[in-house]
């Protein structure tokens, strides 16, 4: 019986475009690079059908080299600092309760009596789902967690965090 090697799994190969872009934004040293000179670098307007290049981009440079792109408006892309990351991962919670709450009421405009059981069963699911979402994406929720962050200076497991909003068990509890 003769075994079969399976080569193993190629790397994605970034097209020259992105290599570019890469290697442009590797250079950058925070300074704003901007659409236009990522344009005459590429031939690409990454703005619109060069889109996918520079997230490629900076998607690599984020998981490669733990170096975060944010985005000037209408401007270009700059290397974020420690302060702006964190500052932009506000913005991602914000982003998220907006996109939580428009969904719930998506799910609200359907007749849940026309609903097999199976399908009840998911918009169910999907309703407690981005509920919790939009419960802990609140500012209220945040303060909650922070006076608990605070104390302890580290970050919460989840578990911890559940039982701030009277969710999970409490680590000291004994089941009854």
């Amino acid at each position: 019986m003769s075994v079969i090697e399976i080569p193993p799994r190629p790397r994605f190969q970034a097209s020259v475009e992105t290599q570019k872009i890469i290697e442009r934004l590797l250079s950058s040293h925070g300074e704003t690079v901007t659409y236009s000179e990522l344009y005459d670098l590429t031939g690409l307007n990454v703005q619109h059908e060069g889109r996918g290049n520079l997230a490629t981009a900076t998607k690599r440079l984020q998981k490669d080299h733990g170096l975060v792109f944010l985005v000037e408006r209408k401007v270009g892309v700059y290397l974020a600092n420690d302060v702006q990351i964190t500052e932009a991962a506000h913005a991602g919670i914000v982003k998220t309760r907006r996109a939580t709450g428009r969904e719930i009421a998506k799910l609200g405009c359907a007749d849940f009596s026309k609903l097999s059981t199976e399908k009840k069963a998911e918009h169910l699911t999907y309703a407690s789902q981005l509920g919790a979402m939009h419960l802990m994406s609140k500012p209220s929720s945040a303060k909650k967690i922070a006076g608990k962050v605070s104390q302890t200076q580290e970050k919460i497991d989840i578990s911890d965090t559940l039982a701030l909003f009277g969710g999970g068990a409490d680590k000291d509890e004994k089941p009854t």
